[in-house]
């Protein structure tokens, strides 16, 4: 729900054989992929999280954008994340589609 529309746009780009036509959707849609494509390709940001728990959790704590973007950064800032922190990550994620990305933005791949 959070990133249902960069989701969208990730995999239409993905699917897309042209490159030129890649690019454009790029340009067109670069105010929407910002922040999804900084946390996920900037490499001075490594989040600590070896395995994302994505099994059964249903949002606990509301989460926001921007919520979801300030926890990667507490994240990035500590030496090694917990379970816990994991889970309430994920907690923050209001459907499949958050939990996809935000999965893609922690293994620094969007593919």
């Amino acid at each position: 729900m959070i990133f249902s529309k960069e989701l969208k746009l990730i995999e239409q780009i993905a699917d897309e054989p042209k490159t030129n036509a890649k690019v454009d959707l790029l340009k067109k849609h670069k105010k929407d992929l910002k922040d999804v494509f900084l946390y996920a390709l900037d490499f001075t940001k490594k989040y600590n999280i070896k395995k994302f728990p994505v099994n059964g959790t249903a949002p606990k704590e509301k989460g926001t954008r921007g919520k979801i973007f300030t926890y990667l950064d507490y994240l990035s800032s500590k030496r090694g994340a917990s379970i816990a922190e994991s889970t309430k990550l994920v907690e923050m994620c209001h459907d499949s589609d958050d939990i996809e990305v935000v999965r893609r933005i922690l293994n620094k791949d969007l593919r």
